[in-house]
């Protein structure tokens, strides 16, 4: 199964990322992924939490389709 992700919403109020996406077996349904972005503070450190979300995400934030820089 591999996701195809096709858009990206930010959200505030509770603070998370969303990721529209398809998989590549039923392009015409299209999914949201949430991730919670309520670990992140003023102090943390960008790269850290790029890499942690790609990590943790990985199935949806491929690195082969969505860049890191």
């Amino acid at each position: 199964m591999e996701v195809v992700p096709v858009n990206f919403g930010l959200k505030y109020k509770p603070p998370k990322l969303g990721v529209e996406y398809y998989l590549r077996e039923n392009p015409n349904m299209h999914l949201v992924h949430e991730i919670p972005l309520s670990f992140i503070t003023k102090s943390s450190n960008l790269e850290t939490v790029c890499s942690d979300m790609f990590e943790k995400h990985k199935h949806y934030l491929n690195p082969k389709v969505v860049s890191q820089a």
